[in-house]
């Protein structure tokens, strides 16, 4: 009988979370759909990561990516609604992939199917220009903005509960971007608990503060 009241104090508690984040105090977004323009500069300081935006269109953001000397990149991740193809145009990167890890060099192109754990990082000296333009779907890169900026204002968030309570709310909103190791379900579960305590903290899904660098 205990354990049926606090199963069902645990389901209650979500549902009335999730109204909450999600409606009562729902964040207001700009337009996404038209949010990035020609020029617009995404950095992570925190990553080493420079992405130049390059076009928006049909749901997609597209942009080329420098990886600056030893950048660190991200955690190792998967995406679980998109493909991403990366080829480098000079040097040599370092990729992790299906937990290897190889060097990939100008001419390798490497496909990363969609729920693929993999990273990459720049271990040389020299800037990294990944070739060609990437695409992204906008709501991610929306969310990447905001992660970035999140990253960059608060760099010891990794080693902090601020990333329990941040990344829930940006995951719910279209970062779809997991950490390897711990099972999905489990991360979107621990997001459901998590998210309606940092919402009523004062976090958020958006931050105007972390616009993109633009142009005039």
């Amino acid at each position: 009988m205990i354990l049926l009241y606090i199963l069902g104090g645990l389901i209650a508690y979500i549902v009335v979370g999730q109204i909450l984040v999600r409606f009562i105090l729902a964040d207001r977004y700009p337009d996404i759909g038209s949010y990035f323009r020609t020029g617009d500069v995404l950095n992570s300081n925190y990553e080493g990561f420079t992405i130049t935006i390059t076009r928006q269109e049909k749901g997609l953001v597209y942009g080329t990516l420098v990886m600056q000397p030893h950048a660190a990149g991200p955690p190792e991740h998967r995406h679980l609604n998109f493909d991403e193809l990366f080829a480098i145009e000079n040097g040599t990167a370092t990729l992790m992939h299906k937990g290897q890890t190889r060097a990939l060099l100008p001419g390798e192109e490497v496909l990363i199917k969609k729920g693929e754990a993999h990273k990459f990082y720049n271990e040389t000296d020299e800037p990294i220009r990944v070739k060609g333009e990437f695409q992204f779907p906008e709501k991610f890169a929306f969310m990447l903005t905001q992660l970035y900026g999140f990253m960059d204002e608060y760099p010891d968030f990794e080693k902090s509960p601020k990333v329990m309570m941040q990344i829930p709310l940006f995951q719910q909103n279209g970062f779809d971007s997991y950490i390897a190791g711990p099972p999905v379900p489990m991360q979107k579960f621990m997001g459901l608990l998590f998210s309606p305590l940092a919402r009523l903290l004062g976090y958020r899904s958006y931050y105007q503060k972390y616009t993109p660098q633009r142009k005039g």
